[in-house]
């Protein structure tokens, strides 16, 4: 029995986050802001589900647990870039889950730092303009409901529920025992 749970768990048990919940609002709605929403599409951290109107609908987002990352892109974004600017893109993270959220935030720079890199790189040379002056993304990021991070906050509570599915589990044995 131990071998078998030893090979489930260790299917089963996994410190990857790929393919995180992500709603996205495109204020911009450029063709550049669309490479952007279409770069998070693309990789295989995010997976965008829904694509928000205003920013009123971000609380119902997290609030109802739908979606673990918001992407807001401002207005304004592709004006920026091509004036050699840094593209204001906000990311907010559900902290309910302090590794997904830290995670996620850590692809959404890698991602914006790439893409911004080859959009900026295109912008000047179609400009004829020399790329030593890009100005690059700047990227926000802000995390909801467990802003410090701390990890007790939902292991304590998982925690809890296992010791008294354990003591519920050794209750049943006595008594089919006696």
């Amino acid at each position: 029995m131990p071998l078998l749970q030893l090979l489930l768990f260790s299917y089963a048990l996994s410190t990857s986050v790929n393919n995180i919940s992500t709603a996205v609002l495109d204020q911009d709605n450029t063709q550049v802001s669309r490479q952007m929403v279409n770069a998070f599409e693309r990789s295989d951290f995010f997976q965008v589900t829904q694509y928000l109107g205003s920013k009123k609908q971000i609380d119902g987002v997290f609030d109802r647990g739908q979606d673990k990352v918001v992407v807001v892109i401002k207005q304004g974004f592709a004006e920026d870039l091509k004036a050699g600017r840094k593209g204001h893109i906000a990311v907010m993270l559900d902290g309910s889950d302090p590794n997904t959220a830290q995670t996620a935030q850590g692809y959404a720079t890698g991602l914006s730092q790439v893409f911004g890199g080859k959009v900026l790189v295109d912008y000047m040379k179609a400009e004829g303009v020399s790329t030593s002056s890009i100005g690059g993304i700047d990227i926000h990021s802000l995390t909801w409901y467990n802003p410090e991070a701390r990890s007790q906050y939902f292991l304590i509570p998982g925690l809890i529920v296992i010791l008294i599915m354990g003591a519920t589990i050794q209750q049943t044995a006595i008594a089919i025992v006696k």
